[in-house]
């Protein structure tokens, strides 16, 4: 570690931030704290990442959690050790959030993080065990089922509704190689077989699932942020809604609003003490129109990149999580003395796009997107980091470049 960082941390009033994955959605966390004069360091795999470029983050190490672990844990010790009080520290990346759950116990010497940060990839990022948990809890899911041969699947593709998607087991072991989506929308039986043997024999020892589609549009999303302290208590709630998606369908948030919703808040809340989680989270619900009811999709066990509308709207979610991991004594959070504005947050070049192949789709007017623009808006950079706006240009080209090849690259797959 460079001597200048660690005398500059050393003479901070405050106690460090470490946020581990430097992508768009750290930016949430870095402009947060970096505005309140806490010291944030990032480590992440890509010297382009955007998260480095802000001025109020300091780079400690460019390291991959899965090609240089034994390294990074190494380089986390040794950052640790030279402190003189604990960092806290905030896995944004899921391959991060995988590589935290399994070195937990070594680092908690060190850092601050939530108590039950071990079981993240046990029961969050294998989907597999947390539908099973959310049956176990009499949580409500779309139709879901797991696989483990081509014969299994001849049986699944008579029982399932079609459209159905297909998609991994560890998603984030799939975005290593298929950036361009999270999931494949499968319309038959046929296909539904083709497509499984085609993934087995591409990616070996990947566990596929196979779920229902729920209909209705993106803006039947529905989303929470939250923060729950180690017994368990909510100290910090936002909710929301998506307005777009990019890609359509099965992306990630363009532009998206919040609004109190004490049903979706108290929902999210039950929910979480249900299946033991604790720390901060980004929880996802889509409603049914078959049925009317909010069916879980997700939980995100870190801050997600739509957090940076929960600042916007009053609701310091990071900031609560911060203080509560010092030390600093929260109160808690109560239905009757909630407070949120009403904003939308948005990612411009993202959401052009996204909007775009709504419009091609006859999903979306030109005037409904110039009105769904209208209203206060919380833009993902702020304009007191004019370091970003600087390399921001050269983020987005090369972030189209790679994928435009990533697309061609699945359309190849996808047609072969």
């Amino acid at each position: 570690m460079r001597k200048s960082l660690l005398r500059k941390i050393k003479d901070a009033k405050k106690a460090p931030v470490l946020v581990l994955g430097m992508g768009p959605t750290a930016l949430a966390v870095i402009r947060d704290l970096g505005r309140r004069g806490i010291p944030v360091i990032g480590v992440d795999s890509y010297w382009w990442m955007i998260g480095f470029y802000s001025k109020y983050c300091n780079k400690l190490a460019l390291l991959d959690p899965e090609k240089n672990e034994n390294e990074l844990f190494k380089v986390l010790l040794d950052y640790g050790e030279a402190l003189e009080r604990k960092s806290v520290l905030f896995a944004i990346d899921d391959n991060f959030i995988a590589f935290l759950s399994k070195y937990a116990h070594r680092l908690r010497s060190y850092y601050r993080f939530p108590l039950t940060a071990e079981d993240y990839e046990r029961k969050f990022l294998n989907k597999r065990n947390f539908y099973q948990l959310c049956k176990q809890r009499g949580i409500s899911f779309p139709i879901t089922y797991f696989p483990n041969s081509l014969e299994e699947v001849k049986d699944i593709s008579q029982k399932v509704p079609f459209p159905c998607i297909i998609k991994p087991v560890y998603s984030h072991i799939w975005a290593k190689r298929f950036k361009v989506t999270k999931a494949i929308k499968i319309n038959s039986p046929k296909e539904l077989l083709h497509t499984y043997k085609k993934i087995s024999l591409s990616l070996s020892n990947t566990e596929l699932m196979i779920q229902e589609v729920i209909g209705g549009g993106d803006d039947r999303i529905y989303l929470c942020a939250i923060y729950l302290d180690s017994s368990g208590e909510p100290l910090s709630v936002f909710t929301g809604r998506t307005i777009r998606q990019y890609p359509p369908d099965f992306g990630t948030k363009c532009l998206a609003e919040g609004f109190k919703d004490n049903y979706i808040a108290k929902l999210s809340i039950e929910i979480l003490r249900k299946i033991g989680f604790c720390g901060i989270c980004g929880v996802e619900f889509k409603k049914d129109p078959k049925d009317g009811q909010l069916k879980i999709m997700e939980v995100n066990p870190r801050v997600v990149r739509w957090y940076g509308l929960t600042e916007a709207c009053g609701v310091p979610v990071i900031y609560t999580a911060y203080k509560d991991l010092i030390g600093e004594k929260q109160p808690k959070w109560k239905s009757s003395k909630w407070v949120q504005k009403h904003k939308k947050w948005i990612s411009f070049w993202r959401d052009i796009a996204s909007s775009l192949l709504y419009i091609c789709r006859d999903q979306l007017s030109f005037r409904d997107w110039i009105g769904s623009l209208k209203g206060r808006k919380e833009l993902m950079f702020g304009l007191d980091d004019i370091s970003l706006f600087l390399y921001f240009p050269f983020y987005v080209t090369f972030k189209t470049i790679t994928s435009l090849i990533e697309r061609l690259k699945y359309k190849i797959f996808v047609e072969s």
